[in-house]
């Protein structure tokens, strides 16, 4: 399974965010580090987080285009 480089980073800024937010919500300070460390320290549970995310968003697809097609079915047999 490929994916695009620019969707993986894209996630990884959204993460370092929300671990800024975070962060500040339950100690009202921000990160002593940068970005950088904090992707090269968590680079392989992003990693994961990413193929998971991504693996979810697939099964949700197939799962909609699945439902739609029985609903389609219903209707055509006048089962609904």
């Amino acid at each position: 399974m490929e994916y695009d480089i620019s969707n993986f980073r894209s996630f990884c800024n959204d993460k370092w965010f929300e671990h800024k937010d975070e962060l500040f919500l339950w100690e009202q300070r921000f990160p002593e580090y940068n970005s950088t460390y904090y992707f090269q320290k968590h680079r392989w549970m992003l990693k994961k987080m990413f193929v998971d995310q991504q693996a979810k968003e697939k099964f949700a697809e197939d799962n909609h285009r699945k439902i739609q097609k029985e609903l389609k079915r219903g209707f055509k047999k006048g089962n609904l």
